[in-house]
């Protein structure tokens, strides 16, 4: 029989809901508990903005039925003009619904799927997870519904980024700094160098790592280590939200080594915004993952984080499935 995290994928009780939001009609999927666990305490899965419910690399697939064997119910839906669902997306430029899922665009489809999913299932505290664009929707949702009385996030952007304006110029120092680094790992690199001479390379990104990180080093920039500030770009709806439900609401936040908003978060958030102040969340980083939380092992990586998390936080157990 196929497992996932040793989770079986035959051994599921599993039924189609579909509810109402702002006059359409959304799909999603019910996962009920194969094991005992917290009382009435479900897990909401949200899509990472215009993906379906089961998610990338089946990741919402394999969520669920990990989540069952904790002892959890478990919903996962399509947002408004996704997937299965009823209803149209605004345009059709990617960049511009990213920045719009950013901003709240689906909080509230995920306000509608948070009643249903009570309504079904009786939970009366939920965690909500999701990545990327699912991750801040969480947020938006905890701070819009006290039910939700914990955030799982993979990914989360803290920096709406400016379709108009060149993307080094808006990138933190750090991940500046890594982009360059990556760079001169190719200097003894044949094919570097012919893409360099053949015009296939960045150039304006190439030279501005280099400016900002000599800049640096010569005194002409970079920020007082504990000053607060909100650096430009920061989400300042973002930051509302997390001001919010900072104490009130457990988070894990979860992000790949190399993922640009990983540097984001720390650099930017952390040491600006927060500067010193608590960190009421919990932060983990897995290597060799990519922005979708592949491939297997990053996966596996990811659910033991997961595990670990809802046992300190829930007192969750491994269950065995009926």
């Amino acid at each position: 029989m196929q497992t996932v995290y040793g989770v079986p994928a035959l051994n599921l009780a599993e039924r189609i809901v579909t509810f109402e939001s702002d006059g359409v009609r959304l799909p999603g999927i019910v996962t009920s508990p194969t094991a005992t666990g917290p009382d009435k305490l479900g897990l909401l899965l949200l899509s990472p903005g215009l993906k379906h419910r089961v998610g990338p690399h089946r990741l919402h697939l394999k969520l669920a039925r990990f989540a069952a064997t904790r002892g959890l119910h478990v919903f996962r839906f399509d947002f408004h003009g996704t997937g299965d669902a009823e209803g149209e997306l605004p345009g059709r430029e990617v960049p511009d619904l990213h920045e719009r899922i950013q901003n709240g665009f689906f909080k509230g489809d995920a306000v509608n799927a948070l009643r249903a999913f009570k309504e079904e299932t009786g939970v009366e505290r939920v965690i909500a997870c999701g990545l990327c664009g699912g991750a801040i929707t969480a947020l938006y949702l905890a701070d819009a519904d006290s039910m939700v009385d914990g955030i799982i996030g993979f990914q989360l952007p803290v920096k709406v980024l400016d379709q108009e304006s060149d993307f080094a110029d808006q990138i933190s120092e750090e991940y500046s700094d890594f982009i360059l680094m990556l760079y001169l790992k190719k200097l003894f690199n044949p094919d570097a160098w012919r893409n360099f001479f053949t015009g296939k390379s960045e150039y304006g990104l190439i030279r501005k790592t280099i400016t900002r990180r000599l800049g640096r080093l010569f005194g002409a920039g970079g920020r007082e280590g504990g000053e607060r500030s909100i650096p430009e770009g920061i989400n300042r709806i973002f930051l509302q939200a997390y001001d919010n439900v900072a104490g009130r609401v457990k988070m894990l936040w979860i992000y790949s080594e190399q993922e640009r908003a990983r540097y984001d978060f720390e650099s930017e958030f952390e040491k600006c915004c927060l500067a010193g102040s608590e960190r009421p969340y919990t932060k983990r980083i897995i290597e060799g993952s990519n922005h979708e939380m592949a491939p297997d092992d990053a996966q596996e990586h990811l659910f033991a984080l997961i595990d670990d998390w809802l046992e300190h936080e829930y007192g969750t157990r491994p269950g065995g499935a009926e």
